[in-house]
């Protein structure tokens, strides 16, 4: 008996209509967040400001209908010397976020935020940048 393994062209993973590379848009200040859904159910976040990358969180996701679940796991920052530091953590990420994705590349997440003043209502904006 012979048997051939299957070449994979493709990561390894279930695909979602999250799946790739978004941009935030609307940011000032020289302010910059990528997010990225893997394959799988990976997710990470990277913030950067003028004077590159500030943090990076990383952590699963999971999507039912239009219910966004993101748990972070991992989060990276950037030390006053210049340092990054990595600390496990245990915290979710768009709270009761509800998604939509528009003309195929536009991302809009709507989700509870909490600034000093208590629950906010937020709306973020992404470009997509890359499929995976």
């Amino acid at each position: 008996m012979i048997s051939c393994k299957k070449d994979r062209t493709e990561p390894d993973g279930k695909k979602d209509v999250l799946t790739g590379a978004w941009q935030e848009s609307g940011l000032t200040g020289g302010f910059a967040r990528l997010v990225v859904f893997e394959p799988g159910g990976g997710f990470s976040l990277k913030a950067s400001d003028k004077e590159g990358l500030l943090t990076t969180l990383s952590g699963k996701y999971t999507i039912e209908g239009d219910n966004l679940k993101v748990s972070i796991t991992e989060q990276t920052e950037r030390q006053a010397n210049g340092s990054m530091l990595k600390t496990t953590v245990n915290t979710k990420l768009y709270e009761n976020g509800k998604f939509l994705i528009t003309y195929l590349s536009i991302l809009t997440i709507n989700h509870i935020t909490y600034p000093a003043d208590g629950p906010v209502s937020t709306i973020s904006k992404f470009n997509k940048i890359l499929p995976l």
